[in-house]
């Protein structure tokens, strides 16, 4: 890559007298300064970003947007905890900066600090932003801070506003030398940021083509002009073989240097870029200005009469056990056959490995952290906008099969259909998916001419693992576990063994995979029966709510896993006038709602905006779809674990641990071998933690979900699902009055 001097060139250069400006150019590295990393001598705990999810304990809620760029994190209750790393030990001063949440007639607000068990002197928070020093007792290694607060208030900005405030808090440090400027170590200043003598910020990047860096550098109310002798800023462009450039900025005049550099040329792969205080403690406001571009859109589909839509989603079902998609022996011959009339999309990727979120993504086109149903004590808000709701205000006539009871209105799935039958809870219900498909047949042969969206969900191949006969045993012998499994505590029996070393038998590995792939087939074989039911006419979309893992990993189930087994999905598309293909980009399941949106001619309702997913029809008509570079997913619990997957390389990153897994999907398609690559797994790092914190601010201007209620009955149900252990607390019962 060379990098040369800017050439300056005036605003109107190549316009008409009268004419153009060209566009200002995009800076991308003012919004990435929060997720940054930061290396120095001190501690560091920027409390409101998503890296500091590992270290938080109890009583936080989400980041939200500072009016400084950065993030903060609300303390949540009386009680708040955070634990931290230090190289040093002894007495240290360490800084909170935070600010109290005050209302009216609301009393002064103090903490108190407990630092690995030694209570110290409270502390009474004034109103406003501030710094507040305390005398740490450090030890080496790991250290716990408990806050104690004297209230948590009601806030009264939104009726639907849940959480209990004590305090904003912003970051946490202890610089071991002395520090004596008013902001901490990388404090945000005059839109720049204050770097230590000897520290450094990294970005992990992919360099845009015809980039230019742009580097002013100040001091915070320099006494003098000019610098001490030696200040400077190195600033480091590396890549995967190593540096690709260097350059050090000599600094001779504080708050007056600024430099330009364009970049002619960009490598293929994500870089680190660094920037590096000498000398003096500086402020820096490091830039990159790319071009803009400005973005095409192409004229949406209007059909002449609006097609009809069933949608068929086989609960947990991997892409990678189908035929079609590569799998071993006639496990789903009829889903092969359609893939062979339709358009498939061979990287197709849940937004989470559980039922409830990834249907909420799937009906509302949005992430989990956007529309924020993510655990069993979450309904999706009454205002959610979603699929069915916006077909049927457009003359549609929906109705909803679900075979799971997750599926429910109990959790608020049931949004925007005008006909919901749960069919578990029907007479003669069988347990299976046939159930599903008899109560959609009788629907399909009473409905109304108008065109339809149907929806429907089969259980299967998600556990219980007991397909009828002669499913039962095609795949293998009906032993061990004759009949199947069933017993949800049989699975977390296996799953303890193989967590403490002891995986299954080669027996029980075969028949617990023969029941699977049993289950998947006749699942395939209802998928016939519906498509037999249908007008050509219709579109007929296939796909899953997440997939499986069979002990790939040691881990039978999903939940929790997010290797490919668990969050690669089947997508198959049948619609008049497309021709059948593979398409090999990176798609998402929030993509289905804008794609069926743009099919029926509804991409431009006013109701189509607030997607996060994009139209697939310029796929299926055979043209190329603007690049996706990442597909993220997620698990269950309150700090999941997410991965962020490019079509080459994936990053599994835990939020309650920090530890991260990288594989190289290309080499290593079954993710045995974690890969070694600081800018890799930094560059994944870092777009999941902007995508993660984008997900924030938006949820910081929505109101909380809504609270599930369930029934005793709801309980049995998920329980014979395997979802015993995310359920949760059933609430007291009251006393007899």
């Amino acid at each position: 890559m060379r990098i040369r001097l800017a050439a300056v060139l005036a605003l109107g250069a190549g316009c008409a007298p009268r004419g153009c400006s060209p566009p200002e150019p995009l800076e991308i590295l003012r919004d990435r300064i929060p997720i940054a990393e930061k290396r120095w001598e001190g501690v560091l705990l920027e409390i409101g970003a998503p890296q500091a999810l590992p270290f938080l304990g109890e009583g936080w809620s989400y980041g939200e947007p500072a009016t400084d760029g950065g993030l903060f994190r609300w303390a949540v209750s009386e009680r708040s905890t955070f634990r931290f790393e230090s190289e040093r030990e002894g007495a240290h001063l360490g800084y909170f900066e935070c600010e109290p949440f005050v209302y009216p007639g609301s009393p002064a607000q103090w903490v108190s600090v407990i630092a690995n068990g030694s209570e110290l002197a409270p502390i009474e928070l004034r109103p406003g932003r501030e710094r507040y020093p305390v005398q740490l007792p450090l030890v080496r290694g790991e250290n716990h801070i408990e806050l104690r607060f004297r209230y948590a208030g009601e806030p009264t900005r939104s009726s639907k506003e849940k959480r209990r405030l004590a305090a904003a808090f912003y970051r946490f440090d202890v610089p071991f030398d002395d520090w004596s400027a008013r902001v901490g170590p990388f404090g945000s200043i005059a839109n720049g940021i204050f770097v230590p003598s000897g520290g450094s910020l990294s970005f992990f990047l992919e360099l845009p083509e015809d980039a230019r860096l742009r580097l002013e550098v100040g001091a915070e109310d320099p006494p003098q002009l000019r610098a001490p002798a030696g200040a400077r800023v190195t600033v480091t462009i590396a890549g995967e073989d190593g540096e690709i450039w260097k350059e050090a900025f000599a600094v001779s005049r504080i708050g007056a240097e600024t430099w330009e550099r364009e970049m002619s040329a960009a490598p293929e792969s994500p870089v680190e870029m660094t920037f590096r205080a000498e000398n003096h403690d500086l402020l820096l406001r490091p830039e990159l200005l790319v071009p803009r571009v400005e973005e095409i859109q192409e004229s949406k589909r209007d059909p002449a009469s609006p097609p009809s839509f069933v949608v068929l989603v086989l609960d947990g079902a991997s892409a990678e056990r189908m035929g079609l998609y590569g799998g071993e022996g006639e496990v789903t011959p009829f889903l092969d056959a359609l893939g062979r009339e339709s358009v498939v999309f061979d990287a197709a990727v849940s937004q989470a490995v559980y039922t409830i979120a990834s249907i909420g993504s799937l009906l509302t086109g949005q992430y989990p952290e956007r529309h924020q149903s993510v655990s069993f004590a979450d309904r999706l808000r009454n205002d959610a906008v979603t699929l069915p709701g916006i077909l049927s205000g457009a003359g549609y006539y929906t109705a909803a099969f679900p075979g799971n009871a997750v599926v429910s209105k109990t959790f608020g799935l049931d949004r925007g259909y005008q006909e919901f039958f749960p069919v578990w809870e029907g007479e003669g219900y069988t347990g299976h998916g046939d159930s599903v498909v008899s109560a959609f047949k009788v629907w399909l042969e009473g409905r109304p001419e108008e065109p339809f969206f149907a929806y429907v969900h089969l259980r299967e191949p998600h556990f219980p693992y007991n397909p009828p006969p002669p499913f039962d045993t095609r795949f293998g012998p009906d032993s061990p576990y004759p009949g199947g499994i069933r017993d949800t505590f049989l699975v977390e029996d296996l799953n303890r063994k193989a967590a403490s070393g002891e995986p299954p038998s080669k027996e029980v590995l075969a028949r617990v995979r023969g029941l699977y792939l049993g289950n998947l087939a006749y699942a395939d074989s209802l998928v016939g029966e519906v498509l037999g039911m249908l007008d050509p006419s219709t579109i007929v979309v296939v796909t899953a709510d997440h997939g499986e893992a069979l002990f790939e990993h040691g881990f039978l189930g999903h939940n929790t896993q997010l290797y490919e087994e668990s969050i690669r999905i089947p997508l198959l598309i049948r619609a008049p006038g497309f021709a059948p293909r593979r398409v090999s980009d990176l798609v998402e399941l929030i993509d289905l709602t804008p794609t069926i949106l743009e099919l029926a001619g509804l991409s431009r309702a006013p109701e189509a905006s607030g997607f996060q997913g994009r139209s697939l029809v310029p796929a299926l008509a055979g043209r190329s779809l603007p690049k996706r570079k990442l597909a993220l997913s997620r698990t269950l619990w309150t700090k999941p674990r997410y991965s962020v997957r490019s079509e080459r390389f994936k990053l599994i990153w835990d939020s309650r641990t920090g530890a991260s897994e990288l594989y190289d999907l290309e080499s290593d398609p079954e993710e045995q071998t974690t890969l070694e690559s600081r800018v890799r797994e930094g560059y994944l790092r870092e777009e999941l933690f902007l995508w993660y914190r984008e997900q924030e601010r938006l949820k910081a201007r929505e109101p909380l979900p809504d609270d599930a209620i369930l029934s005793e009955d709801d309980r049995l149900r998920l329980e014979s699902l395997n979802y015993l252990e995310h359920l949760p607390p059933k609430p007291p019962k009251e006393k007899p009055r």
